[in-house]
């Protein structure tokens, strides 16, 4: 296979693979292991902390983070691909890797979540989280119809602009106290 085709294929593939994943088994409450880390901690975490899930905040860690043990199964999982297709495997463990660093810095900063990945920035915090399951791009939400905007409506900007200031307010007010107290 050309390996332009490998490439381009393994890209497409690792964008539908996310959104599947994402869409039947991170969200099916039959799955109740992998639903309740990522929807009753993940989902709860990121709409208190409005998009920061603290989790992302923290060192890595292999041994405790289901995500990545995820990510690392896929990609044992693929590794015949590597046999056959050596371009395509590559590319999908470097998808792999683009998709954990877009989901850290989504739920690590909420102004580049909203900017950046404003689809991912709508799947958590809209009023429905069952749409827009695509992290990295939203190519297959458009494509199957589950693409659902939210930020821009008026509503958001105005939930957006008073937690933000909010946020600001308590994130100043914590810096004149640590000045105080160190003088």
């Amino acid at each position: 296979m050309a390996i332009i085709v490998q490439i381009l294929l393994a890209f497409l593939y690792s964008h539908l693979l996310e959104w599947v994943l994402h869409r039947y088994l991170l969200h099916n409450p039959k799955r109740k292991k992998w639903f309740k880390t990522h929807f009753a901690e993940h989902h709860k975490a990121a709409r208190k902390y409005m998009m920061v899930d603290p989790k992302y905040l923290s060192p890595i860690s292999i041994k405790g983070d289901p995500e990545i043990k995820g990510l690392i199964v896929l990609g044992l999982i693929h590794l015949p691909v590597l046999f056959f297709y050596p371009y395509a495997y590559t590319v999908l463990i470097l998808s792999s890797i683009d998709y954990w660093w877009t989901h850290k810095k989504s739920h690590s900063d909420l102004t580049w979540a909203r900017e950046n990945c404003s689809w991912h920035y709508d799947h958590h915090m809209a009023p429905n989280q069952n749409a827009n399951w695509g992290v990295r791009r939203p190519w297959f939400d458009y494509l199957f119809g589950t693409r659902n905007i939210y930020k821009g409506q008026r509503k958001e900007v105005i939930k957006h602009v008073i937690i933000k200031n909010k946020i600001l307010s308590l994130a100043a007010q914590r810096k004149n106290e640590n000045r105080s107290h160190s003088n």
